[in-house]
């Protein structure tokens, strides 16, 4: 496992910027972090992309669910960060349903712009919450170039983290919160032929409900 508590707790005493103050994630920086951790725990370390490969877009006045929750008017509006590469376009984002059946998301990107006018800013990441997505790099898959294949485990802390993992691998998304029926993840990780398992949930879900009843 890869613990992140403390050292997230040193950055954001320092002023840094890794969690919202009117939302229960972490912020983009957040995610690369926790990236860049994940990455260097499997040996990838020098595959890990630079923060210098980004663009950072900045979206202001961004309340999220902690400030629903607490109606608190005084505290002042987040700004969400959108960092984006210059080969972002090659990504599509797929639903994929019991069936089998897919449909497209976001054809090109990570980002579903229609939330970035609306309160709930953080659904942009990967069209908000889905039971099951397939990210694909779809200039590979036309190439016939075969990639290495994440099977991702999470509650809606990874949506930001994904557009970082997608340079390296094809990633089958799971949603572990909600009305999930998923009751084998290993069976699914032997039919999308998935090399690596990455379980991404913050803690509270991980103290509050059965999620991890799915990790079998």
């Amino acid at each position: 496992s890869v613990e992140l508590l403390d050292t997230f707790r040193d950055l954001h005493d320092a002023g840094e910027y890794v969690y919202y103050r009117t939302d229960h994630h972490w912020t983009t920086k957040g995610a690369y972090l926790a990236y860049t951790a994940v990455m260097e725990s499997w040996g990838m370390e020098d595959q890990i992309l630079s923060a210098e490969d980004f663009t950072v877009k900045s979206v202001p006045d961004f309340y999220g669910t902690t400030h629903s929750r607490a109606g608190l008017s005084f505290i002042p509006p987040d700004t969400l960060e959108i960092w984006e590469a210059e080969d972002d376009g090659r990504f599509t984002v797929f639903e994929v349903n019991g069936d089998k059946e897919t449909k497209t998301v976001i054809e090109s990107g990570f980002i579903s712009e229609k939330y970035l006018s609306e309160k709930d800013k953080y659904g942009a990441f990967l069209d908000g919450t889905h039971r099951m997505l397939f990210i694909v790099d779809k200039e590979a898959a036309a190439k016939g170039e075969s990639r290495p294949r994440l099977l991702l485990a999470r509650d809606s802390f990874a949506n930001s983290m994904v557009p970082f993992l997608a340079r390296h691998f094809d990633i089958l998304m799971v949603n572990l919160t909600g009305n999930t029926d998923y009751s084998h993840l290993s069976a699914l990780c032997e039919e999308y032929a998935c090399g690596r398992v990455l379980v991404v949930c913050n803690r509270e879900n991980l103290i509050t409900s059965n999620c991890l009843t799915l990790l079998h």
